[in-house]
């Protein structure tokens, strides 16, 4: 009776610890750091090789807004001169612009204001009840107009502090498995990219739901934080897998050991099954955040894009880094095999 009774002590214990450990392994791996942790440490138990220590990577700061804002002079129409547009729309959007709440704007709102402006001008100058002199100065504004609403979408955007949010660092790195909308990102971002080159092509809802993204989400700036994350722990793996590579530790003398297989289940199991789809999830949102950013700033004047020069740069240079990375680590699993005169996949 008391074997019994201690029998069903040990499988309740054995049980506790098996649940325990699959609780752990769950936690350990719910995001990016303890992913690669994971893996670092299967290597170094089947390489047999220590893990070396990591390398310090600084990611660069977005711009401070006061460094990007671009000032925009306003168009001064005097009090008889706006009386006399009273019958066009310019006259209502100039009473807009005038009210308390269109001096305190946001970029956003006061890019909307410019895009309708342009929209009315053109009306208003070919109305008949537009007097000669009149009609000359609003031709003259239009003139402006149109130059300047590139500035104000800059402004709208990159100099938005809700826009500019995108490429926080405040944000962790990509969690694996993370349900994120990464194509919505692309196809808003998208959007501001290509907008054709006439003065009204580009609504304030494309610039609105650029901006209204990178309030929620700092998509660039996890993105940059993961491929750092993905640099710095790969370069670990490397110097692992070349250090068992020039020792031969896997087949010494010709001889395969049974710690190859363990190494191949290892390459498929953890970094293919695991590893590599978290690798491509942090590729594509660069690819929605990041490269579309990249485009869109191209479409600015050079006055604006040099603003940025610095910060695309470097951040340019993590996203190579990050391909490049994962090029080698492909190539360092290969020459292990090859090492050992086998496939790195099996046949």
């Amino acid at each position: 009776m008391g074997q019994r009774k201690l029998n069903r002590q040990s499988v309740r214990r054995w049980r506790f610890t098996i649940v325990c450990g699959l609780c752990a392994f769950l936690i350990s791996c719910n995001n990016a750091n303890s992913l690669l942790d994971d893996y670092l440490s299967r290597l170094q138990r089947t390489l047999d090789v220590d893990i070396p220590s990591p390398e310090t990577l600084t990611l660069p700061a977005f711009p401070p807004r006061r460094d990007l804002l671009i000032d925009i002079p306003d168009s001064r129409i005097n009090l008889i001169e706006a009386w006399e547009l009273n019958h066009c729309q310019v006259f209502s959007l100039i009473g807009e612009r005038n009210s308390i709440l269109g001096k305190l704007s946001e970029a956003d709102v006061r890019f909307d204001y410019e895009r309708r402006l342009l929209n009315a001008l053109p009306d208003c100058i070919e109305d008949d009840a537009t007097s000669d002199d009149t009609r000359e100065l609003l031709t003259t504004v239009l003139i402006t107009k149109r130059r300047q609403l590139k500035d104000a979408l800059w402004n709208a955007t990159f100099a938005q502090a809700d826009f500019a949010h995108l490429f926080s660092l405040s944000e962790r790195e990509l969690k694996p498995d993370e349900p994120l909308n990464i194509a919505l990102y692309e196809q808003v971002l998208s959007q501001l990219v290509h907008w054709p080159k006439g003065e009204s092509a580009v609504s304030s809802e494309h610039v609105s739901h650029g901006v209204k993204l990178g309030s929620e989400f700092s998509l660039a700036g996890a993105t940059l934080q993961s491929q750092r994350l993905a640099i710095i722990r790969l370069t670990q793996a490397n110097q692992m897998l070349l250090q068992a590579t020039d020792a031969s530790s896997l087949c010494p003398k010709g001889l395969t050991l049974p710690e190859l297989e363990f190494a191949r289940n290892v390459m498929m199991k953890s970094f293919i099954g695991k590893v590599q789809p978290w690798l491509v999830t942090v590729a594509d949102a660069e690819r929605a955040s990041l490269a579309q950013t990249y485009a869109f700033a191209q479409t600015f004047p050079t006055t604006e894009q040099g603003k940025l020069v610095s910060y695309f740069e470097d951040t340019r240079a993590i996203n190579h880094r990050f391909r490049e990375i994962i090029r080698l680590h492909t190539e360092r699993w290969q020459a292990l095999f090859e090492t050992c005169q086998q496939s790195a996949t099996p046949s």
